[in-house]
């Protein structure tokens, strides 16, 4: 992330490469990823310490929303199709 190196110039050998439509593909398996209510719990139980805080930094709901995908996406790339705690 700190690096100079020119963006554009990808490093990343063709057979590791992803398609366009497979990202595509994965991006609709991902969101079919069932998390169980305890999880919920967790992320409702974390916001509700973080509006306590005193000053409270703002955190968007599409922040959670994305937080949600990354634990999906994270099931998803393990190879389950629901999030276990």
């Amino acid at each position: 992330m700190n690096s100079k190196k020119e963006e554009s110039e990808n490093i990343v050998p063709n057979r590791l490469k992803i398609s366009n439509e497979e990202y595509e593909d994965w991006q609709v398996k991902i969101c079919e990823i069932k998390l169980p209510d305890d999880c919920f719990e967790i992320i409702y139980q974390l916001r509700q310490q973080i509006d306590n805080l005193v000053p409270s930094p703002y955190i968007s709901d599409r922040r959670w929303k994305k937080a949600i995908h990354l634990l999906q996406a994270s099931a998803f790339l393990m190879g389950v199709m629901q999030y276990q705690l």
